[in-house]
């Protein structure tokens, strides 16, 4: 499945969860705002981003239970 241009997510990267976290940290970012502000920042994943994710995870225990079950 390709998805085109606009639906597109950027990939999280960790060095966006890491100045996140020294935001955080440093006080620049109120603790109480900061899921908000993940979100904003796009510091969670997406939906589309979970359901690959939850795909690929199932595909590879389906692999293992065919292998070793």
């Amino acid at each position: 499945m390709s998805e085109t241009q606009s639906e597109a997510k950027p990939e999280i990267r960790s060095e966006t969860r890491k100045a996140f976290v020294a935001l955080v940290d440093g006080g620049q970012i109120a603790p109480a705002d900061s899921n908000r502000a993940a979100v904003i920042a796009g510091v969670f994943p997406a939906g589309r981003q979970w359901l690959r994710f939850l795909d690929v995870l199932l595909l590879c225990l389906g692999g293992l239970l065919a292998l070793f079950g």
